[in-house]
């Protein structure tokens, strides 16, 4: 057997007996659900990056921008005053 068999077998070996599982089919179904529940998340964040740049992009060009004043802006409208 090899490493990662053995490796395999000793971790479901341990998670079988806490009645965290039923099987070892179901632990692995469960892990194949993880792993395509955690690559459908990681495809809409990318998707999220991928139209935010695209609304960046679609605004229109930069434009200079003044600290302070934004800073200013901000704290009027939180009733901080300047």
């Amino acid at each position: 057997m090899s490493n990662s068999r053995l490796s395999l077998k000793r971790w479901s070996g341990k998670k079988l007996p806490r009645a965290l599982y039923t099987s070892a089919a179901e632990m692995i179904r469960e892990a194949l659900r993880l792993l395509d529940e955690q690559d459908r998340l990681h495809a809409a964040k990318l998707d999220q990056v991928r139209q935010d740049i695209q609304n960046g992009l679609a605004s229109g060009p930069a434009t200079p921008w003044d600290r302070e004043e934004i800073k200013g802006e901000g704290r009027m409208r939180r009733g901080a005053g300047p």
